[in-house]
């Protein structure tokens, strides 16, 4: 008997190959039920794994090497109350002749997991398990939903490079170079203007904004270091972006291939028409620009009620919005 033998005493179950020998193992109590595993007839022997999935994904377990008729149960929570999320007892091999285990792209929260291992009918002996774990928000088709005006945690570590290339385009510093990237959407339900920033991130993003879907992309935006310029974070930050309805995607990655933990956000904006120089503030100089522009004018952005006209009516908008403005 040793380390793994019991819930309360897990071995850390890690990405990549794992190995127990069950001959060591003692069953532990509550046996699980075959329920809708129809083969599980758990042992007696049985070993324990943890898992901490780092965020939201897809668990796979593959025990096709192992050299016995194995069977596995996956649990969430807490070790006096775990609560069973999937088993199986023969997916390597239905008809034979090794009857191993496996589970394929099992949804998981960010959390906890424990991992149980036994064999059919007290079958025992060397069980080779392969773990793998893809984050969500690796891939377009994968992308987490993006929740307005809140912090969204992600960590490219967790990520692998995207297929879909990514020029500077109009980014002079964007320097994808085959960056790990993670994947956000919004649904747009009208027409609107959005901002979203990457300003509390610890390394240096990128940023690219598309509209579309995941097989037919177009890009409409991106940027490379607009929160801090000049050093030293050189985070990601779009500002009054205007987007269609539909879905905007969000791609998140690093300059020269940097990558980290950050956080996104983005916000619904109402476009402050009135900061006619795009200062961030409506004051004299925008006053200015509609004196200047005084009279009639077609499709000019100091008539800002759109009227063909610049006169008192525009005025009086920039006197309602004076001062900081976006």
């Amino acid at each position: 008997m040793g380390r793994g033998d019991e819930c309360w005493d897990p071995i850390t179950a890690m990405v990549g190959p794992n190995t127990i020998d069950l001959e060591w193992m003692t069953l532990s109590p509550n046996a699980p039920e075959n329920d809708d595993c129809q083969f599980l007839d758990w042992g007696d022997h049985d070993a324990w794994f943890v898992f901490d999935a780092p965020t939201d994904g897809l668990l796979s377990l593959d025990f096709c090497e192992s050299d016995f008729d194995t069977s596995v149960v996956v649990y969430r929570g807490q070790c006096d109350s775990l609560v069973r999320i999937a088993c199986d007892d023969d997916s390597c091999n239905p008809e034979g002749p090794g009857y191993q285990s496996r589970i394929d792209d099992l949804p998981l929260s960010s959390g906890r997991y424990y991992i149980r291992v036994g064999g059919w009918q007290g079958a025992s002996g060397i069980a080779q398990f392969q773990l793998d774990f893809a984050a969500a928000a690796d891939e377009c088709i994968d992308a987490v939903e993006i929740i307005a005006e809140t912090w969204m945690p992600f960590d490219t570590d967790l990520m692998t490079a995207s297929l879909e290339e990514a020029p500077d385009g109009e980014c002079t510093f964007l320097d994808w170079e085959e960056s790990n990237d993670a994947w956000f959407f919004y649904k747009v339900p009208h027409d609107m203007t959005i901002s979203i920033s990457l300003c509390n991130s610890q390394y240096d993003t990128s940023m690219i904004v598309y509209q579309g879907e995941c097989d037919a992309l177009f890009r409409v935006a991106c940027d490379d270091d607009s929160c801090e310029p000049e050093g030293p974070g050189y985070q990601s930050k779009i500002e009054q972006l205007d987007v269609e309805t539909g879905y905007v995607f969000v791609r998140i990655g690093g300059y020269e291939a940097a990558q980290g933990h950050g956080y996104l956000y983005l916000e619904e904006v109402t476009p402050c028409n009135a900061d006619l120089n795009g200062d961030g503030v409506v004051n004299a100089e925008d006053m200015a620009q509609i004196l200047v522009a005084w009279g009639a004018c077609g499709d000019c952005d100091a008539d800002l009620n759109g009227d063909g006209q610049v006169n008192a009516e525009d005025m009086a908008q920039i006197l309602v919005a004076w001062g900081a403005c976006g």
